[in-house]
């Protein structure tokens, strides 16, 4: 534990760990007992926790995952050093052994995913997460639609949403954006929200997508205004003929 806690003492304890078997990186994980959470927020230490629950065998893991979930799961998913431990564990460990984490999680959503760092917790869940944790945080997006513009942090957690899963959720949110009036250009100002809307029109096909184009199309002089947009306005001029055709066949 002392040593982790310095920047070559916690690249020492990080090449044993790679290196030993089971036996030398239990013991050595067995010194942090009692230390999980000041290790987490440590930002030598950190690296050393992480390390640790990459490899160790998740029933090894237990003493990490209780230790967070009697301290504050939130505070630790917003913490600068500590989110990337939660974002490991939920790579790593089976539903089962983290469903404390995760439901502390999902109690706020929203707050987690607009905050500057546990929307990488947010992100990770949705990628590694299991379908009915996904699932809720899927609903928890459509629920607070309109106020996605004011939280641009929330609009990278919309993009992994729509990029982890091209399924019946993903879809339903693609269309639930979609079809909020003014929204895509609203979104697209913002940073991130230029990757969200690629990952909305990505999840639309036929005339949903044509539609969708044409809405951003009539903003298409602000959507130009704005850097955040560039990709977005990119996606427009490459469709500008067919947005056409479509206009004059609506039209004929």
């Amino acid at each position: 534990w002392a040593l982790s806690q310095d920047v070559s003492g916690c690249r020492l304890v990080q090449q044993v760990l790679d290196r030993g078997g089971d036996g030398t990186r239990e013991a050595l994980a067995r010194e942090l007992r009692g230390h999980v959470v000041e290790a987490a927020q440590n930002p030598h230490a950190n690296f050393v926790i992480q390390k640790v629950v990459g490899v160790l065998r998740p029933e090894a893991l237990q003493f990490v995952v209780d230790e967070l979930v009697a301290a504050s799961v939130a505070k630790m998913a917003q913490h600068k050093y500590a989110c990337r431990t939660i974002q490991r564990l939920i790579e790593k460990c089976p539903k089962e052994q983290i469903a404390g984490i995760v439901e502390e999680l999902l109690k706020d959503v929203y707050g987690m995913s607009r905050h500057h760092y546990s929307n990488y917790v947010m992100q990770v869940l949705l990628r590694h997460g299991a379908r009915e944790h996904r699932q809720r945080v899927f609903d928890a997006l459509r629920a607070n639609l309109r106020l996605l513009g004011s939280a641009p942090y929330c609009l990278a957690v919309v993009s992994a949403a729509l990029d982890s899963d091209r399924g019946a959720e993903a879809l339903k949110l693609a269309r639930a954006i979609a079809g909020s009036p003014g929204l895509m250009a609203y979104i697209a100002v913002i940073r991130h929200g230029g990757g969200a809307i690629l990952q909305v029109l990505g999840n639309l096909t036929g005339e949903e997508r044509l539609r969708a184009l044409a809405s951003l199309a009539d903003q298409v002089e602000v959507l130009r205004a704005s850097k955040h947009a560039a990709t977005v306005v990119e996606v427009l001029d490459a469709h500008a003929l067919q947005l056409l055709r479509s206009l004059a066949l609506a039209g004929a």
